[in-house]
């Protein structure tokens, strides 16, 4: 073998080193991740043209854009009739029509929706854009718009139905006019002519501009849209979203787990208000025997399971069937009558109550201004006689006044009628006082121990409504994270609100005319078209800190 010289030792090892650098290079970041939206930076015809007399119209978007979506976000108002066909060159779609398939002196609006999103990463155009042009020498100017109020309103569909050509159906007819609502929750439906409307915000699940019940949330204005030559822009056609619960509930499973109780399973939750042990008996056909429900319970599981207790036994060899009656959930339909085959089991029922948890609304906490404390239980019990076996006692060891209010049979609350800031609570159940619908008890007392709040740790906020036109208002405080509605007022006179004693957080503050005076929101409906009540949202999120309310809000209700 050769013998390496030197300079040739240097040239390999100065080849090996370069490789080496080469080997630990990296390729070069891929930069700031693109998150702007497409937009449309070109259109034939130009907006607002009049006397048009094309086949055709197109638009250029600023980076290319997913083809498919593109096409499933054009929107035309009105509808021209016959087959279009969607051609692109490059970043531009052009789509053709029949030029006669236009009517005369007709002002057309192409809406792009806020579904169409760009190639690289997927992001969706920011608003909708429309195109507006006519066939005739002028162009309708009038302009509805405005806000869906929802934690995600983009892609919702606004519907304008003209009232002067015919009454409008949803259900049935497509829109005469259609835009989309942006990431904002705004919306513009432009090109209109004079007429009054019926508005219909729908998030349309299968995009076939019809609203769907039941499928489809939908929301209704607060007021009237009449456009004409005096007034032709209507701004603050606002809406909040709900969904139509039309179906009745229904029982899914139905299952002896033991001797004593029954799982059910319903298709939705229901009104436990409207429920007791009586909408539900056991019918032994066998022998024409009708045996009652004792209890009816909920544990910590799925909100459509609940639970049924008795104390008679079922005869294995009978037929026997549960009977189900008058069962209404929260929309209020009815289920009116149901009849479920039983299999029994002969298990026996021999594990005593315990009790599952004892706290409050804010944890293990107690607030002295709202001090409900909420207690679970394993199993349902006689509410009599657990009311007497129930004590509390302060951190001197004094009895505490106590309202015990059974919510179901293994469910209540505890409100402490004096209760202190900066105070310890024990809470004792003597478990004999528990029986089960079989009769096991246990010889135990059970204790809990909770801590309240100091006075120091709450906030609030304060202000007044201005220029409402019903009488009562309705101001709320909800969680900025959640729907929940946590601190509620009713004004009737005085338009000054208050709200003292506020658990520190992000709330969104917001009131609304209680034209019915049912205490709660009413959405309005689609068929009668039935308008909502006039709603308000203050702008800004309150960021409510302890000691540090917010003070002078204005809620103004005229400025539309």
């Amino acid at each position: 073998m050769a013998k390496k010289t030197p300079i040739k030792l240097f040239l390999l090892s100065a080849l090996a080193l370069g490789l080496l650098r080469c080997a630990n290079q990296l390729p070069p970041s891929g930069g700031v991740v693109d998150k702007i939206p497409p937009e449309i930076i070109n259109t034939h015809p130009a907006d607002k043209t009049v006397n048009f007399n094309d086949d055709h119209v197109s638009f250029t978007f600023s980076e290319y854009v997913d083809k498919r979506s593109a096409k499933d976000a054009i929107f035309i108002s009105p509808a021209i009739p016959g087959e279009k066909e969607y051609d692109w060159s490059g970043t531009t779609l052009e789509i053709t029509f029949e030029k006669d398939s236009l009517m005369p002196n007709t002002t057309y609006s192409f809406i792009v929706g806020t579904d169409v999103k760009d190639i690289n990463h997927g992001n969706k155009m920011a608003g909708a854009f429309t195109l507006t042009f006519s066939t005739g020498n002028k162009i309708d100017h009038g302009l509805i718009a405005g806000k869906v109020y929802d934690a995600k309103p983009q892609g919702t569909m606004i519907f304008a139905y003209r009232r002067s050509l015919g009454k409008a159906n949803p259900l049935k007819y497509k829109p005469n006019y259609i835009s989309q609502v942006g990431e904002d929750g705004k919306y513009k439906l432009v090109g209109l002519a004079n007429d009054s409307y019926e508005i219909f915000a729908v998030k349309d699940k299968f995009m076939d501009l019809l609203y769907n019940v039941e499928e489809d949330a939908y929301g209704i204005p607060f007021k009237e849209t009449l456009l004409n030559e005096k007034d032709s822009v209507i701004n603050n056609v606002n809406f909040f979203l709900t969904r139509e619960d039309t179906t009745a509930p229904n029982v899914l499973e139905a299952t002896m787990t033991d001797k004593s109780h029954i799982y059910l399973q319903l298709t939705e939750p229901i009104d436990s208000s409207k429920l007791t042990a009586n909408n539900f008996f056991f019918f032994d056909s066998t022998n024409s025997k009708k045996i009652k429900i004792k209890y009816w319970f909920k544990k910590e599981s799925k909100p459509t399971d609940y639970f049924l207790a008795f104390s008679d036994t079922l005869n294995d060899a009978d037929e026997n069937y549960l009977i189900v009656k008058n069962l209404f959930d929260k929309a209020g339909n009815c289920l009116a009558k149901s009849e479920i085959p039983i299999a029994v089991s002969n298990k026996p029922d021999t594990v005593a109550i315990n009790i599952k948890s004892v706290r409050t609304k804010y944890g293990n906490k107690i607030n002295p201004y709202d001090p409900c404390v909420f207690v679970l239980l394993t199993d349902a019990t006689d509410t009599l006689k657990a009311k007497s076996g129930i004590t509390v006692l302060d951190k001197d060891s004094i009895a505490q006044k106590i309202n015990v209010r059974f919510l179901n049979s293994s469910f209540f609350e505890i409100f402490l009628e004096n209760a202190k800031a900066d105070n310890k609570y024990s809470f004792n159940f003597q478990m004999t006082h528990f029986p089960d619908a079989a009769g096991n008890v246990t010889d135990t007392v059970y204790t809990s121990t909770l801590s309240s709040m100091n006075k120091l740790a709450f906030s609030g906020a304060e202000g007044k409504i201005k220029n409402v036109s019903n009488l009562p208002v309705v101001v709320t405080l909800q969680k900025a994270d959640k729907k929940e509605i946590v601190y509620k007022k009713t004004l009737v006179q005085n338009l000054n609100f208050k709200f003292k004693h506020v658990i520190p957080g992000k709330y969104i503050l917001w009131a609304f005319e209680d034209k019915n005076k049912n205490g709660k929101y009413d959405y309005g409906k689609v068929l009668p078209y039935t308008l909502s009540e006039k709603f308000k949202f203050y702008p800004d999120t309150l960021n409510l800190r302890a000691r540090w309310p917010v003070g002078d809000i204005v809620l103004d209700f005229g400025d539309d």
